[in-house]
């Protein structure tokens, strides 16, 4: 029997901005954001020299929507979120165990089975380990400590015939 590994992380504005970079930026919706802000500042470019100064302009407007107000909408709104949500002003305790990991934040506690978990990703900055489509348990990998390993480990393990994506590779 594996030994339990207990961590403690607090999810800040920056954690949760990152998921949300990482979630939108990942998605068709990300990707066609990224296509369209390319290819209007190609077209801005082009506009400047061949066109009127109108195109020009609504092309600067749309890249400027996509590649820049966007990123910027994502910050304030994980800033927001975290602000406003009790759950994220305390920390959260994950205890990972051979059968489940559990999660615990103040009074409140529960049990995620591994084999609930449909996918666990690492990015350079974070673990996220999914349980359904979009919801998400958030593990800013700098703040697992000296953990970090059996952690990675631990979850390449027991979700490895399910999707396990990324190394952790990245910052430590």
């Amino acid at each position: 029997m594996a030994r339990e590994i207990k961590v403690s992380v607090e999810i800040t504005a920056k954690d949760m901005f990152r998921f949300m970079m990482y979630h939108q930026y990942t998605s068709m919706t990300g990707i066609i954001y990224i296509i369209i802000g390319m290819m209007s500042l190609g077209m801005m470019f082009y506009a400047m020299f061949n066109m009127t100064a109108l195109y020009t302009v609504v092309m600067a407007l749309v890249f400027f929507m996509c590649i820049i107000y966007q990123p910027i909408g994502l910050y304030l709104k994980a800033a927001q979120q975290v602000k406003n949500n009790e759950a994220f002003s305390r920390p959260i305790t994950y205890t990972f165990r051979d059968w489940d990991i559990e999660v615990r934040q103040g009074d409140s506690h529960g049990e995620l089975p591994w084999d609930e978990i449909t996918k666990a990703i690492v990015t350079k900055d974070m673990l996220l380990i999914y349980n359904g489509k979009v919801r998400a348990n958030l593990l800013p990998l700098s703040q697992l400590g000296e953990d970090r390993d059996a952690v990675l480990a631990r979850v390449q393990e027991k979700v490895k015939n399910r999707r396990v994506r990324g190394t952790g590779k990245g910052r430590k």
